[in-house]
């Protein structure tokens, strides 16, 4: 499948983990050696017990499918955290990884 970035950013991401909506893509990085898409990052999800609004960066492993208007991922998302990782660790870090 090709799909340009203004495809990607009309779709919803949902967490197969928990079933949340977590936004939707505000931008991505590129591994400029090899023309791969390495990581996006995702806005407009309510993350944490208080409602902190956020920016999460999902590695491209942690997606599980892209769909017509759904990006399906797995991503472990930290209460204190605006940041998931893949699998079970949880870990602070910054916004932007």
């Amino acid at each position: 499948m090709i799909c340009n970035y203004s495809a990607l950013r009309d779709k919803d991401v949902v967490n197969l983990c928990d079933g949340r909506r977590l936004g939707y893509i505000c931008d991505f990085s590129v591994d400029t050696e090899c023309g791969r898409v390495c990581a996006i990052f995702v806005s407009g999800g309510y993350f944490g017990l208080g409602g902190k609004k956020g920016i999460i960066k999902i590695d491209w492993e942690c997606i599980s499918c892209i769909g017509e208007d759904t990006i399906l991922v797995r991503v472990e998302i930290d209460v204190n955290c605006c940041e998931g990782e893949c699998g079970d660790k949880k870990k602070k870090r910054g916004l932007w990884g």
